[in-house]
């Protein structure tokens, strides 16, 4: 489990020696600035909130999010990230959770994946 300087919680609880925190969802409290306006709801909120939080990392995809987040020196990682690193620690088999996305409406190029399913063991 880990705790952002706010003191928020967070955890899967799978195979840790801690119980699942409930997940919470959050808005910002404060307004976007400008320099936001050129990304989604989503990506803007992400930004704001690990901003507010004083956030360890946070998730973001979208290259135009990861830019600003980068600009901003926020610590990110995306998606194949988190997964790649729960298929280390031993919380998910990283093939069948990369098989799973692959059905889903996530985009990323086919060589990526691949890739990264060579690189697990």
């Amino acid at each position: 489990m880990r705790r952002t300087p706010a003191g928020a919680r967070f955890g899967t609880g799978a195979n840790l020696d801690c119980p699942a925190t409930p997940l919470e969802v959050r808005t910002p409290n404060r307004s976007p600035d400008a320099q936001l306006a050129h990304l989604d709801a989503g990506e803007r909120d992400a930004i704001l909130l690990a901003e507010e939080l004083g956030a360890d990392q946070i998730i973001i995809d979208e290259i135009r999010g990861r830019r600003e987040a980068e600009r901003r020196q926020l610590p990110f990682t995306r998606t194949l990230g988190v997964l790649a690193a729960a298929a280390e620690s031993g919380l998910l088999d990283l093939r069948s959770a990369v098989d799973r996305l692959r059905h889903t409406n996530f985009h990323i190029a086919q060589n990526i994946l691949d890739r990264l399913i060579e690189g697990q063991p």
